[in-house]
């Protein structure tokens, strides 16, 4: 008998954040980091396969996360590759691991757990939320999906990967601007941390 396997979840965190002038991935909102943020939100989705590729300063990575219940790999070469190598380097893990895999940056941290529970409801290969017109993360592959992004040459990075299986994606709506927030520069900081304090005033205020 066949055991059903696990929805898992890849989590890059191997970049320099040069344009952030410091090192995002344990940056904090509140008195958590980044990464621990995306971590907990995963956990109280119910994903039971939580892989994190760091790279740069993966020390400060494995210490912050020494807790949780992740799998760490690391990218050697993170300082002469892309992300998408990175993004390689965790699905090649995950291959035959995990039935669909939520994939995101690490340096988007306010997507909402609703937005997770309106992806896994898509049985598309690849789906995508959409805010306010604009596409966010994370996205959420299908493992059906995989072989054709290792495949991929690289081309304009998972955006590329993604226009090979144009036709298996799915745009779904969502009510949440911390998925198309990024943070790469201490302004984009100075928003996310604004929207983060100003969810938790409205968390009180309920």
């Amino acid at each position: 008998m066949s055991t059903k396997k696990p929805l898992a979840a890849l989590i890059t965190a191997a970049g320099m954040s040069t344009r952030m002038h410091d090192f995002k991935q344990t940056m904090k909102l509140g008195d958590k980091t980044f990464i621990e943020h995306i971590v907990d939100r995963f956990i109280d989705a119910g994903v039971g396969l939580i892989v994190v590729v760091a790279g740069y300063r993966a020390e400060e990575v494995r210490q912050v996360l020494k807790t949780y219940p992740v799998i760490i790999l690391e990218n050697p070469d993170y300082e002469t590759t892309q992300m998408f190598d990175t993004v390689k380097i965790g699905l090649s893990y995950l291959n035959e691991k995990c039935e669909r895999v939520f994939l995101t940056p690490v340096d988007i941290p306010l997507f909402t757990i609703e937005t997770l529970r309106a992806l896994k409801t898509s049985e598309a290969k690849v789906a995508i939320p959409v805010c306010e017109g604009e596409t966010g993360h994370p996205v959420l592959i299908d493992s059906t999906a995989f072989d054709a992004i290792l495949k991929h040459s690289g081309e304009n990075g998972l955006r590329g990967a993604f226009q090979l299986l144009e036709e298996d994606i799915m745009l779904v709506n969502v009510r949440d601007r911390g998925s198309l927030i990024d943070a790469d520069t201490q302004e984009d900081y100075q928003l996310v941390r604004e929207m983060y304090e100003n969810n938790i005033h409205e968390g009180e205020r309920q």
